[in-house]
């Protein structure tokens, strides 16, 4: 299992612009923004309304009331309180939004798709009424500053400067997104809105698992000494096995077998002992000693 996750991170490169890498630029309208007026805006009241060098809205990456809070300034004590919260809500998003990663890729190049033709865009708005019951669990769950309110970490008035914050951050991004598709309906608006920010998520969760996956692959490649070419070849033969492990499908032994004898072609004999030797120190460094104390090891085929 080890072997095949750490190519996947070749893989999730071009999945972390999902629904995103067709939509044209998008210059957000004057009101986008609006905000105090100027002698207001001498103050440095904390704010998630922030332009790009194009002069486009950045996106949060996380949930935005995450960021609002952190923007606000914590004592260290709330920041752990925050942070464990984050990873609660992430381990759950990542949970359900990799079982929904087909509705949420057919969401690609979704805004062209929606200024189409009536048959193209009635496609689309199929496809983003899936996206949306498939994730429907993360949609309509409590909001991160209810969950951090819960915690009894953070006071009124924190809670209440980030969800001022947090109102004013989707207000634009409804904005963006209506002035992009000015044909929404409302329903079919707040549905988009809610998609934008899941693949936000989603972006972020796929990063973190490409940086991890990359950072294994390269130690692979340092240790057997792979080519260039040699490593490209290597990352091809396990694309199909990545790809239907991220999704949560199985892969049978037999498949794994074939793709690690494929790869074992591609390597010369000094390769090959080289890369034999790397799983086994591997598998000593993470499976059980015999006195039952953990330590890591190599997962079997099985895993």
């Amino acid at each position: 299992m080890r072997l095949f996750c750490c190519v996947t991170a070749c893989l999730l490169a071009s999945a972390s612009q999902v629904a995103r890498a067709d939509d044209p630029p998008v210059s957000p309208p004057a009101t986008l923004l609006a905000g105090p007026a100027a002698g207001e805006m001498q103050r440095s009241d904390p704010t998630l309304l922030t332009l790009d060098f194009d002069g486009h809205l950045e996106h949060i990456v996380g949930e935005p009331g995450f960021e609002a809070m952190r923007r606000i300034g914590l004592t260290p004590e709330q920041q752990a309180a925050l942070s464990k919260v984050d990873q609660e809500r992430t381990t759950q998003f990542n949970a359900i939004a990799t079982r929904a990663l087909p509705q949420l890729i057919a969401l690609e190049g979704i805004e062209a798709r929606l200024q189409g033709s009536f048959r193209t865009r009635s496609g689309a708005l199929i496809d983003l009424a899936r996206a949306y019951l498939a994730t429907r669990k993360i949609v309509h769950r409590a909001s991160a500053l209810d969950a951090l309110a819960a915690t009894g970490a953070f006071d009124a008035s924190q809670l209440a400067t980030a969800r001022s914050m947090v109102a004013a951050y989707e207000k634009a991004l409804r904005l963006e997104i209506a002035n992009a598709t000015p044909n929404l309906s409302e329903q079919e608006l707040e549905r988009r809105a809610h998609i934008a920010m899941l693949l936000e998520l989603l972006q972020e969760g796929i990063a973190t698992r490409a940086k991890a996956g990359e950072e294994e692959f390269d130690r692979l490649s340092e240790a057997v000494q792979l080519t260039p070419a040699q490593a490209e070849r290597v990352k091809s033969i396990f694309a199909p096995i990545a790809v239907q492990e991220y999704l949560g499908n199985r892969v049978g032994l037999l498949d794994r077998v074939h793709a690690m004898l494929e790869a074992s072609r591609e390597l010369t004999a000094v390769q090959r002992e080289r890369a034999w030797k790397y799983i086994k120190d591997e598998a000593r460094a993470v499976e059980p000693s015999p006195s039952g104390n953990p330590a890591r090891g190599l997962p079997t085929l099985r895993d």
